[in-house]
């Protein structure tokens, strides 16, 4: 005889409330018409007993929905890349509303976070595999928005907070704002300018990239140096004092260098071989540094912005005509962008595209 809805959701109640918990995926082992809405949100309400990204693959497809489909991202993040035996994603693009994709952003942020605290430098970064880049300014300014009315407004511990407590801030959150609907020809991601031109230089180069902890100095860094073919030193990294004579000889003539206070890590004998260009990365805001940081975001908010105004509030004030760059911690292409085009007119250098290949090379006199 068939079993039915009632039976197997006592089934279901009897497992959670059994000593052991060993079952690979309750779903399954429970027959597709008898995998209803019900069912479903009994199981998912308890990630303490069930492995919920092993039931995910088993969800039906009438029990999927908007609402669904954000506590599942809220859960977990990395479900918005899963796809099933067939390689089709197992949340379909029609469910990719800006709703969704808004749950995806602050699941994001708050598992990143944990990664954080417990990895450092080595933390996870999650990425979207799907086609999202004409919401991803407008999502990651809701977000942050978001954490901000959870944190400070109402003085929660987001990191903290079940699925169906931060669902609530969500849904009340969305509530107030217009919803966007982007169509691919109305909003275009920006087109980088510069993806690679290597610097013509008659001396060496020597790019300092200074910024307080977590500016975002090394990221700037590393980027800058795939565009125009620098040696990047981050000096988290290194063990070993570099010696810039060496790498010039070895790989290349043009270094940069990430450091709170790169403008003193070298001796001026050190520099003189080379053209010297200071750069300042600063953040747009001590709440945004605060958010994005490697280690101190567990401290609390007051003192970190204590901490690092009082520290680094004049540093940088004497050095000559540094190329000022403010992190908004989103997309750094455009950044990239300028930067290039400053370093481009303070080395006297202009742009020749071969098609093929492209350079900066020195500016003729009468263009001088």
């Amino acid at each position: 005889m068939a079993k039915t809805e009632k039976e197997v959701y006592q089934e279901v109640l009897d497992y959670i409330n059994a000593k052991k918990h060993n079952r690979v995926s309750t779903l399954a082992m429970i027959k597709k018409d008898l995998r209803t809405p019900k069912i479903i949100n009994l199981i998912f309400s308890r990630p303490d007993i069930f492995k919920l990204d092993l039931e995910f693959p088993f969800i039906p497809e009438n029990c999927m929905d908007e609402e669904f489909a954000k506590r599942l991202l809220l859960g977990n993040p990395k479900r918005i890349n899963f796809i099933n035996e067939k390689k089709e994603y197992l949340i379909k693009d029609e469910y990719l509303t800006y709703p969704v994709l808004l749950a995806f952003y602050l699941s994001k942020y708050i598992y990143e976070y944990k990664s954080r605290i417990e990895w450092g430098r080595y933390s996870e970064k999650i990425y979207c595999k799907r086609d999202i880049w004409m919401f991803e300014k407008k999502l990651t300014s809701d977000a942050n928005k978001l954490v901000n009315e959870i944190v400070y407004k109402n003085n929660e511990d987001i990191y903290s907070l079940d699925v169906n407590k931060t669902l609530c801030y969500l849904n009340k959150y969305l509530s107030t704002i217009e919803i966007p609907k982007f169509k691919d020809d109305e909003y275009e991601r920006y087109k980088r300018k510069y993806s690679y031109a290597k610097f013509e230089l008659e001396k060496p180069l020597l790019i300092l990239v200074n910024g307080m902890p977590d500016s975002g100095k090394s990221k700037i860094a590393e980027e800058l140096s795939y565009v125009i073919g620098g040696f990047h030193i981050d000096t988290d990294t290194i063990i070993k004092r570099p010696n810039l004579n060496n790498i010039v000889n070895e790989y290349c003539n043009v270094i940069i260098l990430s450091d709170p206070y790169a403008f003193q890590f070298f001796s001026e004998r050190e520099m003189e071989d080379f053209q010297v260009i200071n750069i300042i990365v600063k953040p747009i805001s001590i709440e945004k540094l605060h958010r994005n940081s490697k280690y101190l975001t567990g401290l609390d908010l007051d003192i970190h912005k204590k901490n690092e105004l009082d520290k680094f509030m004049n540093t940088y004030d004497h050095l000559e005509n540094p190329i000022i760059v403010i992190n908004d911690y989103e997309s750094i292409d455009e950044k990239i962008d300028i930067i290039v085009d400053k370093l481009k007119d303070r080395l006297l250098l202009e742009l020749v595209d071969n098609g093929s290949s492209k350079k900066f090379v020195r500016k003729s006199k009468k263009d001088q």
